[in-house]
């Protein structure tokens, strides 16, 4: 046969040509055609075949294209897979069996319940809603039942007993089922009047005691008589109806004091006037009065300058000097407050050496000064902006400290400069709660860093903890080849803590054992630390 002359038609489709009279194919290549041409060359691309024949697809090289859709099943993909969330679309998928009992989800992760909202079921369907009816309920989950909410048929039958009725309850005889029930010792003494006893009671007179008792309607009109009056009777004065009966033969000379008289009104007299041996009035209308202290005095008009009483009219009344040693009342009429018409009008200023009591209020127009201790009480205990102890309706200016006993609440703007707020209790020194849906707390750009609580510690001992003071802290190793344990504080929900771990050695931190050098961040829910993230 001459070389070459052999073509495809010359060899039998049941030829069976052994493999080893083929030419050489290197290890890891394969035949193949190229435009018609059978070409021998290594397999490249999206695989590689060996010398076994045995191909493998490259990493990474089958990609979505390349797989049929709806052909991945639950089988072809690793139980330890940990495909991304951001990978799946769960929208509207998980159900109630893929969450475990105990995942324990956190608070934080449920949608949000508005203050003096709750969680409960409505057909079904969990709801959230705020609490009505009988009951409200505030954030802190306590819970107040309504004034009135209580009635009858929601107590039950036979269950109050008499510690449950306060001593002052008051209750109105006629809701009292007390037929036949009242005795002697349900009854004070003294008590019983009588618009208690009936009419027709007829009470035998040996059951009564009247000593001293007999009033005017028990005695017929007319039947009393001298001898019915003792020597010694003393009868009151005001018991007798004596007007216009008083004639000159029943004064005791000399008795009549100034007390005794009403000198309301015009009176002509002669002669002098005299008070403790001073002369007082001269003639009708002006007088020189001496040196007197009253104990309670009435001035209806006319100028008092310490000496001369002068207008005998109704005019308003000018004082220069007046010195009262008992009560000095003042009545206006009117009520007016008024700068002009007040009761009380002083021009000049006033100066009080002792208490000062104000019964109502108390409208200054210039400045008030006070230079000792100011005390400033409301029953109510009110902060209310209209009904507090103390009300500003403009702002209000401290130039020094400022010590709040109790709580402050701000309820529109605050400006607080170098302002230090601190707490002696495990309570929060700060405690910020909006009921709205604003953010609770805000730092406008450009004003300020925040600076949060730093503390440096060194390991020792192959040991160190973490204080519950502080929000940055940084660990600096013993460098001695033993693994650092590092106590956590005990910290409370919500808490954020960034730890900074240097040094050689490794650290054993909130469950993790050998941490390099690090920096970790940690949350404090559901009752412990979670890290969220490190460096």
């Amino acid at each position: 046969i001459v070389d070459g002359t052999i073509a495809d038609a010359d060899i039998s489709g049941t030829a069976a040509i052994a493999y080893s009279k083929l030419a050489a194919i290197p290890t890891g290549s394969f035949l193949y055609g190229n435009a018609g041409t059978p070409t021998v060359g290594a397999m490249s691309g999206d695989a590689t075949i060996n010398n076994a024949g045995a191909l493998t697809i490259g990493t990474g090289a089958v990609t979505s294209g390349k797989i049929a859709d709806g052909t991945i099943v639950d089988a072809d993909i690793n139980t330890s897979a940990a495909i991304a969330y951001s990978k799946l679309n769960l929208a509207n998928s998980i159900v109630n069996a893929d969450i475990s009992g105990t995942a324990a989800i956190a608070y934080s992760k449920l949608a949000a319940i508005p203050t003096g909202s709750f969680l409960f079921g409505n057909a079904g369907t969990p709801t959230v809603g705020a609490m009505s009816g009988d009951a409200t309920i505030n954030n802190a989950g306590a819970l107040t039942i309504g004034t009135g909410a209580v009635t009858s048929a929601k107590i039950l039958d036979g269950t109050i007993v008499d510690a449950d009725i306060n001593a002052s309850a008051a209750i109105a005889y006629s809701k009292l089922n007390l037929a036949n029930s009242i005795v002697t010792g349900d009854i004070v003494d003294g008590t019983i009047v009588d618009a208690d006893i009936s009419g027709t009671a007829a009470i035998a007179y040996s059951k009564l005691n009247l000593a001293n008792s007999i009033v005017t309607g028990d005695i017929v009109d007319g039947t009393i008589v001298d001898a019915d009056i003792s020597g010694t009777a003393a009868i009151a004065y005001s018991k007798l109806n004596l007007a216009n009966s008083i004639v000159t033969g029943d004064i005791v000379d000399g008795t009549i004091v100034a007390a005794d008289m009403d000198l309301t009104g015009t009176y002509n007299y002669t002669g002098t006037l005299q008070v403790n041996g001073n002369n007082v009035l001269t003639t009708a209308s002006i007088g020189t009065m001496g040196a007197q202290n009253a104990n309670s005095v009435a001035i209806t008009g006319g100028i008092i300058d310490g000496t001369v009483i002068g207008n005998t009219t109704a005019a308003a009344a000018t004082f220069t000097t007046l010195q009262a040693t008992g009560i000095t009342q003042i009545t206006n009429g009117t009520t007016s407050t008024n700068t002009t018409t007040g009761a009380l009008t002083v021009a000049g200023g006033v100066g009080i050496n002792e208490n000062l009591n104000v019964a109502n209020n108390t409208l200054l127009g210039g400045t008030l000064g006070v230079s000792g201790i100011t005390s400033i009480t409301n029953a109510t205990s009110s902060t209310g902006t209209g009904d507090g102890a103390l009300v500003v309706t403009g702002g209000v200016g401290i130039g020094d400290n400022l010590n709040v006993g109790g709580s402050l609440s701000v309820t529109s703007s605050a400006n607080l400069a170098d302002a230090t707020i601190s707490a002696t209790s495990s309570s929060p020194a700060l405690f910020v709660d909006n009921a709205g849906t604003g953010l609770a707390l805000e730092i406008n750009d450009g004003g300020g860093a925040v600076k949060l609580s730093y503390q440096a510690i060194s390991v020792a001992g192959d040991a160190a903890i973490i204080p519950n003071d502080v929000s940055v802290v940084y660990i600096t190793s013993d460098n001695n080849t033993t693994n650092d344990a590092i106590t956590m504080p005990s910290g409370t929900n919500g808490q954020f803590l960034y730890v900074i771990l240097v040094g050689t050695d490794l650290f054993d931190i909130n469950g993790e054992i050998g941490i390099p050098a690090a920096k970790i961040t940690y949350v404090h829910a559901n009752g412990g630390w979670l890290k969220i993230s490190s460096l």
